[in-house]
């Protein structure tokens, strides 16, 4: 210990007696002779204490050096044997760590897509994937999924979280996959996950309190790849010095180590497939492996498109997840936070409810023109192209009538700027990549087909390969590399190929059709609905009077209507063509002329059918009300069928265009029947399905709001108890799967018996019953409930609500007991009822308590307890 200085020392022992003798002389000089006096006894007492102290501080300073020097001994001994968890709390490097992971992870990063608008929080815009377990051979690899979109509420829905909250106990769940096509949102969702840690918002996950550690595989390939590779904690050492901070940051020794032996690291390794060479792949594979076999206690992730992954080399892996596509309600949720932000920033930081009602609309315009189609729709689906559709969008293109400009966008970034983004690089060019595909795809188109295997194809390829590569690629390694690499082609079954959605092979001919110049070829394939789209994108590139022209020299149903979409779509059209079009389907409504007048109509409500509001379910619903024009063709239709002499309107045009508001339900349900029998042009209809219109719901009314005309009320389907009113009608297409068509079709001319009848016939079909002729308990109570609410809806639609297994069950609640519900319904009857007369409730069901005697429908025994099962299944179904 350090001796104090000499003056120091003095002034210590001879302060105090000073100090008062001078107070002493003071006293005395001003005749205060008390206090003179007890001065000058403290001052002796001083002097006293100056011989004193400097024993006494010898003393004490040469005991308190020694003291000192074996204090700071045990000091330093106790440090450094610290646990190694509170030393490096004292360190602050996991708070430096963590505000490092958020300033490199907070925002929204979309790679080779940067047109200018402001960058967003990741937090802010994020919404959370859908993940399944999957087996990696069945994960598509398009950037467009072709499996159906999920409902919302369909199934589990289960998210990363899920998985990461059971690995404690579920030690498969420490060693995930994450395979997906591109776009898919795989980078973005560890990046979530890693910012979640970072933010300490992982608590409410109920996840265990791991550090993250998110690592992309391109950046620390060269690293793996060196003859002697680090092993994992030396890599993250390396990886985490190279973070954003202040100051360069120095994980303490046996950081990562120590939280990887003892489980508390969270391993997320991104982009397995971005490591390009396939040996290269196989060896990085290899290493991670093995670190996940050394490290046994940690969580991994690994993150991949379906390529990337090979299971021979990452046999430590538990479990392989497949992400989900967007579903209406997530592409909703992203479209509402990603304009609310964009918004937010373009207006420096400024949120206010102006602001966000601003927002809020721009959102749904978009939302709903997604929604009218059902190509974009699709797209929509993938993270990647949403966002893309978004900006496309917020920079001014309407869509979806200028969806040209998102297809040249979507394949620019898909065929270059990501690549590169991404370190990624193809032996050709992207527009000699592009040039190739769009003679492909119209080679396909010329053909009708959609898919192809390279055999038939590999001529093709080779003579464009030729033009622009000699002879350096093959037609099989352009193929991978497209496939792979970009998702554009995908390998629909081994060997089989097709591109990733249709909308590209048809946007593809369209552009390669304009370069070569080739209208004549869309002229040729005017009325094949297969080509229908590619002669839209054509005319949102050219002048389309040619093609209108043609479709009024054919002047059918399906020409006319394509011709109005190019009216609309088209860049530009010649005056005289546009109003010789207009004449034909806007004055001919009402025309003096019937076959003009019908063929306008039937034109009107084609287009209407096609360009409905679709949601996840399938289900479609109108955002307009039906017009005079449309509503009176259908009420004025033969019987037969001949709509060549069913219409001819004595109003004015603008009365023609007029919301319909008939004032009896049976007229409205007179319209809808006649719509479901004709044959009106669609190009959506799907293998296995046919369409049904109906009157929407309440809920579906409240969900889907009208366009225009807001204050008229709107005919609903559990209007038929009502009287006379004046109120519009919207209608909701349904796709019903096609072995109800024929109960339908009974239902609809109003056949009861035969209705009936195939009733049981279609339900025996459904439970697997038909040898035996009648249901039993197990397949009562185990019968699908989709099965259940579509005979039940098409009975009470088509019956305005007298007949139905819900009406059934609404009796058999008022009166409480089977007898009852059997003398209300009129089943207790002993004889033959004319069946259009019969009491409510009476069908279906009819043709399982009667029998065939001489000719006559005779009633058999009471099947009590079928009835109870029956309503208690329709109860479950929500009937």
């Amino acid at each position: 210990m350090a001796q104090l200085p000499k003056p120091a020392q003095i002034l210590v022992q001879w302060f105090p007696s000073g100090l008062f003798g001078g107070l002493a002389v003071h006293s005395a000089v001003a005749g205060n002779m008390r206090e003179a006096i007890i001065s000058t006894v403290i001052a002796a007492g001083g002097s006293v204490w100056a011989s004193y102290s400097k024993g006494f501080m010898d003393e004490m300073e040469a005991g308190a050096n020694e003291r000192g020097q074996r204090t700071a001994k045990q000091l330093l001994i106790a440090t450094d044997t610290l646990p190694g968890k509170l030393k490096w709390t004292l360190s602050g490097f996991l708070g430096k760590y963590y505000n490092s992971l958020i300033d490199s992870h907070c925002e929204l990063k979309t790679e080779g897509f940067n047109v200018g608008l402001p960058v967003l929080d990741l937090e802010e815009v994020f919404v959370p994937l859908q993940v399944a377990p999957e087996i990696p051979r069945n994960v598509p690899g398009g950037v467009v999924t072709r499996q159906p979109v999920p409902r919302p509420g369909e199934g589990e829905t289960l998210q990363i979280w899920d998985f990461l909250r059971k690995s404690p106990k579920e030690r498969g769940y420490r060693r995930i996959a994450i395979l997906a096509p591109p776009g898919s949102g795989k980078t973005t969702l560890l990046q979530q996950v890693t910012l979640s840690y970072a933010l300490n918002k992982h608590s409410k996950h109920k996840v265990p309190k791991w550090v993250p550690v998110l690592m992309r595989m391109r950046d620390v390939r060269p690293s793996l790849l060196q003859s002697q590779p680090p092993n994992l904690p030396e890599l993250i050492r390396e990886r985490v010095k190279q973070l954003p901070a202040c100051k360069t940051l120095e994980p303490p020794a046996g950081y990562f180590e120590r939280l990887l032996r003892k489980g508390r690291c969270l391993v997320m390794l991104d982009g397995l497939d971005e490591v390009a060479d396939v040996k290269e792949r196989q060896r990085v594979s290899d290493w991670v492996n093995e670190q996940m076999r050394q490290y046994s206690e940690a969580t991994f992730v690994l993150s991949s498109r379906p390529h990337g992954f090979n299971i021979e080399h990452l046999n430590n892996v538990g479990i392989v997840l497949e992400v989900q596509p967007f579903n209406l309600e997530q592409i909703r949720q992203f479209v509402q936070s990603w304009y609310r932000q964009t918004e937010i920033r373009q207006r420096g930081g400024r949120d206010t409810p102006a602001v966000r009602a601003d927002a809020q609309e721009k959102a749904n315009h978009l939302i709903q023109a997604l929604l009218l189609n059902p190509a974009i729709r699709r797209l929509a689906s993938n993270p990647l192209l949403v966002t893309m559709i978004a900006t496309v969008h917020a920079l001014g293109n309407a869509l979806p009538k200028r969806r040209v400009e998102l297809y040249r966008e979507i394949c620019d970034v898909l065929l270059g700027r990501r690549l590169y983004a991404k370190r990624l690089n193809l032996p050709l060019a992207a527009e000699q990549n592009q040039k190739i595909l769009q003679v492909l795809a119209l080679a396909l188109m010329q053909q009708g087909q959609t898919t192809f295997e390279l055999q038939a194809v590999e001529p093709l390829i080779q003579e464009q390969l030729a033009k622009t590569s000699g002879q350096t690629v093959t037609p099989r390694q352009w193929l991978t590399g497209i496939q792979e690499d970009v998702g554009l082609l995908v390998e629909k079954t081994i060997g089989s190929y097709e591109f990733a959605h249709l909308s590209f092979q048809e946007y593809l001919t369209a552009v390669q059709v304009k370069d070569l110049n080739q209208e004549e070829l869309l002229l040729q394939h005017f009325e094949d609905s297969f080509w229908a789209e590619v002669i839209r994108l054509y005319a949102a590139q050219s002048n389309v009077s040619n093609l209108i022209q043609q479709a009024i020299a054919k002047q059918n149903v399906q020409t006319l209507s394509l011709a109005y979409d190019c009216l609309e779509e088209g860049r530009e059209v010649n005056p005289e063509v546009r109003q010789n079009l207009e004449e034909i389907l806007e004055a001919g409504l009402c025309s003096d002329n019937r076959e003009v007048a019908a063929m306008a109509a039937t034109v009107k409500l084609s287009r209407r059918v096609n360009r409905l509001l679709e949601d996840d379910a399938g289900l479609a619903i109108d955002l307009s009300y039906l017009i005079q024009a449309e509503y009176h063709f259908l009420i004025h239709q033969a019987d037969d069928g001949d709509n060549t002499t069913a219409l001819r309107l004595e109003m004015t045009l603008a009365e023609a265009q007029r919301p319909a508001t008939p004032l009896e339900y049976a007229m409205v349900l007179k319209a809808l029947t006649r719509l479901n029998q004709q044959k009106l042009p669609s190009e959506q209809q799907e293998d296995g399905c046919f369409y049904y219109y109906r009157l929407p719901t309440t809920e579906e009314l409240s969900r889907y709001q009208v366009r225009d005309d807001g204050n008229l009320e709107c005919w609903t389907e559990k209007d038929f108890d009502k009287g006379s009113q004046s109120q519009g009608i919207r209608i909701v297409r349904e796709k019903i799967p096609k072995n109800y068509e024929t109960l339908a079709n009974y239902l609809a001319a109003g056949a009861w018996k035969e209705a009936d009848q195939e009733t049981l016939a279609v339900m025996l079909r459904v439970a697997n019953r038909e040898r035996h002729g009648h249901l039993d308990k197990e397949s009562i109570e185990m019968f699908p409930c989709d099965d259940l609410r579509v005979i039940d809806r098409l009975w009470v639609y088509y019956s305005s609500g007298r007949f139905g297994f819900s009406v059934q069950k609404r009796i058999y609640e008022e009166v409480g007991k089977v007898s009852k519900l059997y003398d209300r319904v009129g089943w207790s009857a002993k004889w033959v009822m004319d069946l259009a007369d019969a009491p409510r409730g009476h069908l279906p069901g009819w043709s399982t308590r009667y029998r065939r005697e001489d000719g006559k429908w005779i009633r058999g025994s009471k099947e009590s307890w079928m009835d109870r099962l029956l309503f208690s299944r329709a109860a479950t179904c929500k009937l």
